[in-house]
């Protein structure tokens, strides 16, 4: 990792790197994590934090913080900062939270959010698929009415979203 922060001009991937910040630490930390980062290498571009959070701890792989984390004035202030940073905002959340990064991206228009593992719609028990995937389908839809929003096609084989690719003999 740190030849990629380091590199002048990388010519293949990776090429960049995403951290993690706490962004629920608030601005004075956040900020401080930013110059770190930077001061570490040349090459971050954005930062990834977890919003995924359900009442059935079984299901979350790693759960934030608390429920609606990004509705906080500590994470919000500490979001402000990274379109004047240059970094877009990696969200790994659940459908659940996909209002939340509706709400978020529409009041900050101005920084990049991109949206992994498609909104990752939940599909594993008490989550009906049935019911879960026109929910997670209008929600998406809301979502994509942000040009500040890009959506990261991943995430699809974990286990959470309920297809069935993590009981196969051999991964996909």
């Amino acid at each position: 990792m740190q030849a990629i922060a380091e590199a002048d001009a990388p010519r293949s991937w990776p090429n960049a790197i995403v951290a993690h910040i706490d962004l629920s630490l608030g601005a004075e930390a956040c900020a401080k994590s930013i110059a770190a980062h930077k001061a570490a290498g040349a090459n971050l571009r954005g930062i990834r934090d977890n919003l995924s959070w359900v009442p059935d701890k079984a299901i979350s792989l790693c759960a934030a913080k608390e429920e609606h984390m990004s509705r906080l004035p500590a994470f919000r202030a500490a979001f402000a900062l990274l379109a004047s940073a240059g970094l877009s905002y990696d969200a790994w959340l659940y459908h659940e939270q996909l209002p939340d990064l509706t709400d978020l991206a529409a009041a900050f228009p101005g920084t990049t959010i991109i949206c992994d593992h498609v909104g990752q719609p939940l599909g594993k028990a008490p989550y009906e698929p049935a019911q879960v995937f026109p929910v997670w389908q209008e929600r998406m839809r809301m979502l994509a009415q942000h040009k500040n929003v890009y959506v990261k096609l991943s995430g699809l084989g974990m286990a959470g979203v309920g297809l069935g690719f993590d009981q196969g003999a051999v991964p996909p």
